[in-house]
């Protein structure tokens, strides 16, 4: 994207924020309705990141109402390699390469769910853009399905790497996934706790839940402020913290991490299945919850 258009499409935010910011639909949490929550940060004086007091999602007000965050990620959202479609070259290149010393490369996250789940098992890619991710899950022998909001990168996951595409909005066949995963797409959804609802519904009895997020919790902040800031916005309306993961899976099994590679203590802690918190002071925060199991 030029640094015109950039501009424009910011311009055109700051501009809606001025406008929504003393409307109370859009100052209320998106996540569960409460209208109790306190500022936790601000940007550009009409924008701001609040915490729930009820579930304790942090979330940027004003918020965005379903139909205008769903258009947004039809044609306006953009953010480089994850959104961008490739041409054929390329993507014959990457797929090639199986996509090794990438950014988006999944060799760590499928080390870690092999160690779970050594053989072929049905999962479930929720938000899988235009496949990338998915393909290299597919490659690995998982057995996958997916879902993704865009209907172009939809389209593209489909008819290019030959992933199977699922439509939430009919019936899905309940407990049948034993792995939902999502990658950086929690902090875009309007809800977090009704897309754990549908992993709940879908997983088996003894499915687990994955998903990496950008960091927004406290012990980060305190790390390093200035990523953090920049970590919620426009672009990802939810700031989702250790705090919001451990009131949503309070009577479940989980492990909060802000890395990947901590591999023997998340190993031990899918032994024991209890709730446990490794660290949650980087960028990036990753969590693994049983949603169908009880401590």
């Amino acid at each position: 994207m030029n640094n015109f258009k950039k501009i424009t499409q910011k311009s055109k935010w700051l501009i809606k924020c001025m406008l929504l910011s003393t409307q109370i639909e859009r100052l209320s949490c998106p996540n569960c309705g409460s209208h109790k929550s306190k500022n936790v940060d601000t940007k550009f004086i009409f924008s701001h990141l609040r915490e729930c007091e009820s579930c304790y999602l942090r979330f940027r007000t004003p918020t965005d109402s379903i139909k205008d965050n769903y258009e947004y990620y039809q044609s306006e959202y953009p953010i480089g390699f994850t959104t961008d479609l490739p041409d054929k070259e390329y993507l014959d290149k990457l797929l090639k390469s199986n996509f090794i010393n990438h950014e988006k490369s999944y060799y760590s996250i499928i080390n870690l769910l092999k160690l779970f789940y050594p053989q072929k098992n049905k999962l479930f890619d929720f938000g899988c853009s235009w496949g990338y991710g998915a393909w290299q899950f597919k490659k690995a022998d998982f057995l996958v399905s997916a879902y993704e909001i865009s209907k172009i990168r939809a389209d593209f996951a489909a008819n290019y790497l030959g992933i199977n595409m699922i439509d939430i909005s009919n019936r899905l066949n309940e407990n049948t996934i034993d792995i939902f995963f999502s990658n950086h797409v929690l902090e875009h959804v309007p809800s977090p706790s009704k897309t754990i609802a549908l992993a709940k519904k879908m997983l088996k009895p003894d499915g687990i839940f994955v998903a990496i997020t950008p960091n927004g919790s406290d012990s980060y902040r305190l790390n390093n402020y200035t990523d953090w800031h920049s970590l919620w916005g426009q672009n990802h309306p939810n700031h989702l913290s250790d705090t919001f993961y451990k009131q949503e899976f309070k009577e479940n099994p989980f492990v909060l991490s802000s890395i990947t590679d901590k591999l023997s203590e998340i190993i031990q802690w899918n032994q024991k299945k209890n709730q446990t918190l490794l660290s949650s002071d980087s960028s990036e925060l990753l969590v693994l919850a049983y949603p169908n199991m009880k401590v």
